[in-house]
């Protein structure tokens, strides 16, 4: 009764929520492509919100001068403590020099700090080399 009590009063330290998201296999990415060519894209979100949560993902492609282009987007709901690995495989759009693969997660959970459910987002990205097309795809154009 008194530790409720002093629960309620916010006195008692609470446990944070948060969630975890890397890419799982990101020594076995190539940094090279070429327009067109496919990428596994492979990322482990582990919930540690201390509540089952549902999260939504995208994969996108944007060089340093383009707009974003989405690769995949999915849901899945994952319970407290629960892990899941996520594998697409992906297009390499036609964004010729240095471009980003950005996995992004929008999910309901409780910012560091605070004890207010609220929109929480969070992103990974690594970088790729896009070389011009194959010569053989040029002389088709």
């Amino acid at each position: 009764m008194l530790a409720k009590g002093l629960h309620d009063l916010q006195v008692l330290p609470r446990p944070e929520g948060m969630s975890e998201m890397y890419f799982t296999d990101y020594r076995k990415s190539t940094a090279s492509f070429h327009p067109g060519d496919k990428q596994k894209v492979k990322f482990t979100v582990h919930n540690l919100e201390h509540q089952a949560t549902t999260y939504r993902y995208h994969i996108v492609t944007k060089s340093s001068d383009g707009a974003p282009h989405i690769e995949a987007e999915g849901v899945f709901t994952l319970a407290d403590g629960a892990s899941r690995i996520t594998s697409k495989v992906i297009t390499i759009p036609g964004l010729v020099g240095r471009t980003a693969v950005e996995v992004g997660l929008d999910y309901i959970g409780t910012a560091p700090g605070s004890t207010v459910e609220a929109s929480q987002k969070q992103s990974i990205h690594y970088w790729i080399d896009v070389a011009d097309p194959r010569p053989s795809e040029r002389r088709q154009q």
